[in-house]
């Protein structure tokens, strides 16, 4: 069985001498030069408190939620059908001869804004925005004898 020696490190870093400014319009690369900035120990900018929300409270912050009468009417009187949450199913109707005519009925019964209608070769695509719309198109729909599902 063969044995190998061990490894010996040796330090090899020797020390250059500085040069000397030969030529003054070189610029001294020292850290300890005249022109170089003092560091100065910047302060720790921590805030430490038990509440963090401290520092956004204010004295004055009493009567934030306080609605005004005039406030609470304005927000009463807003008439305007929102749009449903909940998807409603597309009605997709099939063998339709006249798409005028339709898209006339139906704006006329929930207006231009109550629906939308994606049509391809073989059936137009009848989408509502409300539950109201969507209930007024199939009754419509039962009515004039369309074939739909």
């Amino acid at each position: 069985m063969a044995t190998v020696s061990p490894i010996v490190i040796l330090n090899k870093n020797t020390v250059r001498k500085k040069k000397n400014m030969e030529n003054p319009t070189k610029r001294a690369l020292s850290s300890t030069s005249s022109n170089s900035p003092t560091y100065v120990d910047k302060k720790n900018k921590v805030f430490v408190t038990s509440n963090r929300f401290e520092v956004l409270e204010m004295e004055e912050q009493d009567n934030v939620f306080v609605e005004t009468e005039s406030q609470l009417a304005s927000q009463t009187t807003k008439t305007s059908p929102e749009p449903s949450k909940i998807k409603l199913p597309n009605i997709v109707l099939t063998n339709v001869t006249d798409f005028i005519i339709l898209k006339n009925d139906l704006t006329s019964l929930v207006g231009p804004e109550g629906f939308t209608c994606k049509a391809n070769r073989s059936n137009i695509t009848v989408r509502s925005n409300t539950r109201e719309n969507w209930m007024a198109i199939k009754s419509y729909l039962v009515e004039a004898n369309y074939d739909y599902h």
